[in-house]
């Protein structure tokens, strides 16, 4: 009967979150009675955390990398409707899952993942298949169900993807089933270059850590480090507080609350904000932009870059959920409002003692981005508290090489690509005149930023930027160019951008800092070459021979990894020789854990 009345309420509030990339923003439209829906779990929860703590005292092995497993089978139409869609949408999934289990690790489950009884069977659209709530899923410690819609409604066309979680394990108190939905009307609106794939794969990434507890709905199941058992009220973390006349959300856990003190130099944060716009499923469960611009967890992105920062892998730590998270692939060198105190973090553009870079205060209606990767028009968003900021649309974004192409490159002396950034210059042909003063110009920083090479590479000529604001005049007849660049303000700040991949991992990896994480089966700096004979798992290599604890798969060419606690096996489920020394024996080549 509890199954029953639960499927009706999880029916009711059909679209739990939604995430609109068309439009640049989230909109994670969830009912007022998810609320209502989590209740009914709080005491299931609380019985449960006498056997979580038994369980957990024999299961003494060190955290490993997080296994997540995906259903695609909802695709299966898709090969025959729109296969390119298809491989598509499983190169993402496959890409963001060996980024994820890069940057987490859990304490293994030591049996199958079982979807847990007392939740609801229909979740966001899925219905869990029965073999998952009874049998469960071998080797996982969070599943994925993938599906799709196909809709061009107004509100429906205008969101890409959509997540959320739809179990919480209470013996390993984790998430471990989840939903992911695109809509593929979307995706019919635009061609499959590795750009629209690095843009779609950061829309895929921000779903996921909402299933992996980025969520006002998910932060009262997280765990509280000083009980050590669930929140149960995501209030003992949040809190509302009012600044400049604005109320803002905060997060006040320990990691991202010291995170935010360090970044904004400023011991008077009381918790980092979360989104104070939107509707339930926007508010408050994501960065406020204003304040952390383009973290890919922030409701609205760019069509420049975004990247998960210190500030995510700090909620990830307090979720309480895993064991480990590694912070070499996550971004820390962000720019937008670092170490610019209290004034910036409290009242952002409406300061009254200083005008910080971020913002446009002024009458200047276009010009750079505050970061340099483009260059645009001053514009504000929903997202932004009203403060505005200046805007690149894709074709004046610097480091894309395809617009190499635009008509007026040459007559601007512009040069698109990885190595390139916005500047303050009005270089143009003798024959032409433009009104604007920003370009993309071809750049390379000293390693120490005490100067900087700008490339002209219509003439062939370099010009060395020696001092912040040397204004470098470029009229030459012969060479029919005129205008002038004006160097940077701060040269340690211009040269410490976000590194840009090599044809963006060829759209078969993902970009952190600068490196290609490559996926199974490839390799290279930019994940082009596929291994003639075996990719080793979590290293990208090519290889000869697999590692320990992987065997040869045949047919992917992929050193996959053997079950947990097994040394050697000649596939996943068939192992030859396990771990005694952490308690795993040969049981008809399985590897059981003993109970002591």
């Amino acid at each position: 009967m509890l199954r029953k009345v639960l499927v009706i309420i999880l029916t009711y509030i059909l679209i739990l979150i939604r995430n609109s990339h068309q439009k640049q923003q989230c909109n994670h439209d969830i009912d007022k009675q998810i609320q209502t829906y989590h209740y009914q779990y709080k005491q299931y929860f609380i019985r449960n955390l006498i056997k979580i703590r038994k369980l957990q005292q024999k299961n003494p092995l060190p955290p490993q990398q997080i296994r997540i497993t995906t259903d695609l089978s909802l695709l299966d139409p898709l090969q025959q409707t729109n296969p390119e869609i298809n491989i598509h949408i499983k190169s993402l999934i496959e890409t963001s899952i060996q980024y994820f289990q890069n940057l987490i690790k859990v304490t293994p489950s030591l049996s199958n993942n079982i979807f847990p009884n007392n939740w609801p069977l229909n979740c966001l659209n899925i219905t869990v298949p029965q073999l998952d709530y009874t049998i469960g899923i071998p080797n996982s410690d969070l599943h994925i169900y993938i599906t799709y819609i196909d809709s061009n409604l107004s509100n429906s066309a205008q969101v890409l993807a959509s997540a959320t979680f739809c179990s919480i394990d209470p013996i390993y108190r984790r998430p471990n089933f989840g939903v992911i939905q695109y809509n593929i009307a979307i995706m019919k609106q635009q061609s499959m270059t590795n750009k629209i794939f690095k843009d779609r794969l950061e829309v895929t990434i921000h779903e996921i850590l909402h299933i992996l507890g980025f969520s006002q709905y998910g932060m009262g199941y997280w765990v509280d480090p000083q009980t050590n058992n669930f929140y149960l009220n995501s209030s003992i973390i949040t809190k509302n507080i009012t600044l400049n006349n604005i109320t803002n959300p905060v997060l006040i856990s320990s990691n991202v609350l010291q995170t935010a003190q360090k970044y904004y130099n400023c011991s008077q944060i009381q918790g980092m904000k979360l989104e104070n716009q939107g509707s339930r499923g926007t508010y408050g469960s994501h960065w406020e932009r204003s304040v952390l611009f383009n973290e890919v967890m922030v409701a609205e992105t760019l069509p420049t870059q975004s990247f998960i920062s210190i500030f995510t892998s700090a909620l990830l730590r307090d979720t309480g959920f895993y064991q480990e998270i590694n912070d070499n692939f996550v971004y820390d060198k962000m720019r937008w409002g670092n170490q610019k105190g209290c004034d910036f973090f409290n009242n952002t553009c409406r300061s009254s003692v200083q005008i910080f870079p971020e913002f446009i205060n002024d009458n200047r209606t276009r010009g750079c981005t505050f970061e340099n990767d483009g260059y645009g028009v001053r514009q504000i968003t929903f997202t932004m508290d009203g403060c505005t900021s200046i805007g690149s649309p894709t074709n004046s974004i610097c480091f894309l090489e395809e617009n190499n192409s635009n008509t007026s490159t040459n007559s601007r002396f512009e040069t698109f690509g990885p190595q390139s950034r916005c500047l303050q210059s009005n270089l143009r042909t003798l024959n032409f005149n433009f009104t604007d003063i920003s370009r993309c110009h071809q750049i390379q920083c000293a390693n120490d930023a005490s100067y900087i090479k700008i490339r002209i590479n219509q003439i062939n000529k370099e010009v060395v930027c020696n001092q912040e604001n040397e204004v470098i005049v470029l009229d030459n007849v012969l060479d029919n160019i005129r205008g002038n660049i004006t160097c940077p303000s701060n040269f340690e700040q211009f040269c410490n951008y976000y590194p840009i991949c090599k044809n963006y991992c060829s759209s078969r990896g993902i970009c952190v800092n600068g490196f290609c994480i490559c996926n199974r089966g490839y390799a290279n700096d930019d994940c082009s070459i596929k291994c003639p004979l075996f990719s080793e798992n979590g290293i990208y290599q090519c290889v000869q021979e697999c590692p320990i604890e992987t065997f040869a798969d045949l047919n992917t060419r992929v050193c996959g990894w053997c079950q947990v606690g097994c040394l050697k096996c000649q596939s996943e489920s068939f192992c030859i020789e396990c771990d005694f020394q952490f308690g795993y024996r040969l049981v008809q080549n399985k590897c059981e854990f003993l109970n002591f």
